[in-house]
Formats: structure tokens, sequence, C-alpha cells
């Protein structure tokens, strides 16, 4: 359990970087990533749009919505990004199991925070959309979760890593 919370972890900050470099949002590969699909920089308009053929004024608003999210939790975002910094750094340095154990509490809850918020977005999204839309949008929420699930088992086994 404790790798596949570490890989979690590694591969949010992963994703954040350079994607928050990119101005945010999906990338190709899907995933809970700070910016990956539906990560914590919030869903892709771009890719909604392609994914929904959102109509005009629905593209609009998904914007504004997505635009307002990632605004509104910037600090939270930087938070969670420097609090799995710090357990990156005591893992490398050689921390205790405890202090890892604090620390990776510290991060994971500032991630379930995010992630809170953002299913509050994706159900804001909803609202927006027609029904055949929300169907495929459904679809979509159901597969990333599915993929991070997959991702996160991959990274069963405790201990640590060499």
């Amino acid at each position: 359990m404790t790798r596949s919370i570490w890989t979690a972890a590694v591969a949010c900050l992963a994703v954040a970087g350079p994607l928050a470099a990119q101005g945010g949002g999906m990338g190709g590969g899907g995933g809970m990533g700070m910016g990956g699909p539906g990560g914590m920089m919030g869903p892709n308009v771009e890719q909604l749009q392609s994914l929904l053929k959102l109509d005009d004024a629905q593209l609009a608003r998904v914007r504004a919505m997505v635009d307002s999210f990632r605004s509104e939790t910037a600090p939270q975002r930087e938070e969670a990004q420097r609090r799995f910094q710090e357990m990156r750094a005591a893992r490398q340095g050689g921390a205790s199991e405890d202090s890892l154990a604090k620390l990776r509490s510290n991060a994971m809850a500032a991630m379930m925070d995010l992630r809170q918020r953002t299913d509050v977005l994706e159900e804001r999204i909803v609202t927006v959309l027609t029904p055949e839309q929300q169907k495929a949008f459904a679809a979509w929420r159901e597969e990333r979760r599915a993929r991070m699930q997959e991702r996160m088992g991959q990274g069963m086994g405790g201990g640590r890593r060499p």
C-alpha cells in the first residue's frame, strides 16, 4: 500500500510541472495528475469540446467554470505540490518510515481536498450538458477513475523502492 500511494504521488508531481508550464489541462495519457484529465487543474476544455461536441454557449460556460476553478484552487495545488516535494525529499534523504507516513498523510490530505473540488467542478459541468453529452462525460469519468485505480494497483507491494 505504501508503494501505491508513493506511485500516485510521484505521478502527480511528474505531470504537474510540464503541464503547469503549458497552462495545465489534459495531456494525452490521462489520469489524476495535477494537470492530467480531470486532474487537479480540472478538465481540459479543448478535450471536452472534442469529446462532447460542445456548442458555443456550452463551451463558453465550461471554459468559465474551469478557468474559475483553476484560479480558486491555485493555492491548494501549490500546497499539494509542496507537500509531495517534501515527501520526495525526505524519502531521498533516508527519512524513517514514520516520518514518511506523516508526510504522506499530509500530502494525500491535500490531494483528496483537490480531488473533491474537482468532483464538484465536474458536477457543475454536467449541468450544462445534454443527456447524450452527460452519458459520454460519465463514461469518460469512469474510464479515468479505472485507469487511476489500475495505476495505483500496479504500485502495490509495499516498502521502499530501490
